[in-house]
């Protein structure tokens, strides 16, 4: 056998190894672009909510403090802090079609105050809408927002028991919601 010598690789080799060489390195180590997509797209995916859910969270938030700022008036409250949760997600509501079969009863008379057997089959499909690009989306008639789940209510006057009333009842009547579903708490 003889020994290996650099001298006897030709040129369309060395050109190959160096081919095979950028390959492996394009490989193993990604471009600064892919590197910063790669770093970025787990906070990225992380951070990224939709225009609804931001809308919805400054809705939220309007909330909240639009309550701060009414129970702080509040005699005995003093200074107030809230947090109002609510459910995830917004409902949409899409039109349906209802296509109504009747089939006729056992003397051929389709109407219904014979008291004899008639069938009635229902069919349901969705309405659709086209944009500007030909996709088809569901077509919806409402869309319900998300409800409020519950409030927390930290006040100085907390340890009052009227104003832990009051400010329970003021909760109610302003999101419909149970009064167990409302907790007030003493500030510190």
């Amino acid at each position: 056998m003889k020994p290996f010598r650099l001298e006897q690789i030709r040129k369309e080799q060395w050109i190959l190894l160096l081919l095979v060489g950028i390959l492996i390195m394009t490989a193993v180590f990604p471009s600064g672009k892919e590197r910063e997509s790669m770093a970025g797209s787990t906070t990225e995916s992380e951070s990224q909510s939709s225009p609804q859910e931001e809308a919805d969270l400054e809705e939220l938030t309007w909330y909240e403090k639009r309550l701060e700022a009414i129970l702080a008036q509040m005699d005995g409250a003093g200074k107030v802090q809230v947090m109002i949760t609510e459910s995830v997600s917004r409902e949409s509501i899409v039109e349906k079609d209802q296509t109504v079969q009747r089939q006729m009863n056992q003397d051929g008379d389709d109407s219904t105050n014979t008291g004899k057997s008639q069938q009635e089959n229902k069919e349901e499909s969705t309405v659709l809408e086209k944009d500007g690009q030909g996709r088809e989306t569901p077509y919806v008639t409402r869309t319900n927002a998300p409800k409020i789940e519950g409030v927390l209510i930290l006040a100085q006057g907390g340890d009052n028991a009227v104003v832990v009333k009051n400010i329970t009842e003021a909760a109610m009547a302003l999101f419909g919601i149970e009064a167990h579903k409302i907790k007030v708490i003493k500030m510190i």
